[in-house]
């Protein structure tokens, strides 16, 4: 994809209206955010119906029916991006899980002006309605990592029926944000940062519960002391500093030369993240560990 075409699409997803209702083996229902509008939407990216849920549920059943959808993955990585991102940085992640075995699906939401009480609760209803699934795991860019933290806050129905994997945080805001915290000082940004959710401040980053599974965190910097943005103190990947994604419990964690927004298609990211969710380190060298079934 050229950079004018990232660029492009990086302002539609920007205000992406759409956020996923349902997934079953890469078709998914989208759900508008604003309307009581759905839309089936094959593997290929293709709007097949819209209208009403039924309308949509009824045209998947049809296609599974008529033999168009394949097999669900018992054991499914969810990828899960952050503000805005390209969900074209996970491509690359996809095609890296998929050459080890591993089957993964991006969930896209909308991002500006929604707190993180109403995308975790749309998460909670998208893990609701999985079928099939045996096991799920979560791999995250950024704010991602705080959506899926907050919705494994809570016992669901579908934890009875789905047990959880690994999830690995890359370049996650766990303890808050440095410029989260000068916006919230300042009174003319505070109520504008509150409405958004954007407010990732230690504070609040301190009060979501450390997730339920065995987790990995990978951090961005230049590893040279200095950081890619220099008014951030310390080493920082030109957003976070290293130390703003520390979270306790961690099984593993790194710091890998990347900035903030890239690094989820960064190689080192890609073979630490397979490592992890295959053998639960980073490091394949560690103790051995039996690779979970795929």
């Amino acid at each position: 994809m050229s950079r004018f075409a990232n660029r492009v699409m990086g302002a539609i997803e920007w205000v992406y209206p759409w956020t996923d209702y349902f997934l079953y083996s890469g078709w998914k229902i989208e759900q508008h955010i604003t309307r009581s509008e759905f839309r089936l939407k094959s593997p290929e990216g293709t709007v097949l119906a819209q209208g009403r849920l039924a309308k949509c549920q009824k045209a998947f059943r049809d296609f599974q029916r008529a033999g168009r959808v394949g097999r669900q993955p018992k054991n499914l990585v969810l990828m899960v991006h952050g503000m805005g991102r390209l969900s074209s940085l996970f491509q690359r992640m996809s095609r890296r899980l998929a050459d080890n075995g591993v089957a993964s699906e991006l969930y896209r939401y909308p991002c500006p002006g929604r707190s993180l009480d109403v995308q975790s609760r749309r998460l909670r209803t998208f893990l609701d309605g999985l079928t099939d699934v045996d096991e799920i795991s979560f791999v995250t860019q950024s704010y991602g990592a705080l959506v899926v933290r907050a919705a494994l806050a809570h016992d669901d129905a579908w934890r009875a029926r789905i047990r959880l994997g690994r999830m690995v945080m890359i370049v996650p805001p766990n303890q808050g944000s440095w410029f989260a915290d000068q916006a919230h000082k300042a009174k003319p940004l505070k109520k504008i940062v509150n409405q958004d959710g954007w407010s990732l401040t230690a504070e609040a980053a301190a009060e979501i519960p450390i997730p339920p599974l065995p987790f990995a965190i990978i951090a961005g910097g230049s590893r040279g002391g200095r950081g890619y943005l220099p008014m951030l103190p310390g080493d920082n990947d030109g957003l976070l500093k290293v130390e703003e994604t520390w979270l306790d419990g961690t099984a593993d964690y790194t710091v890998i030369n990347t900035v903030h927004f890239l690094s989820a298609a960064n190689k080192d990211t890609l073979e630490a993240t397979t490592n992890f969710l295959l053998y639960g380190t980073f490091t394949r060298a560690l103790p051995e560990r039996t690779p979970i079934s795929v």
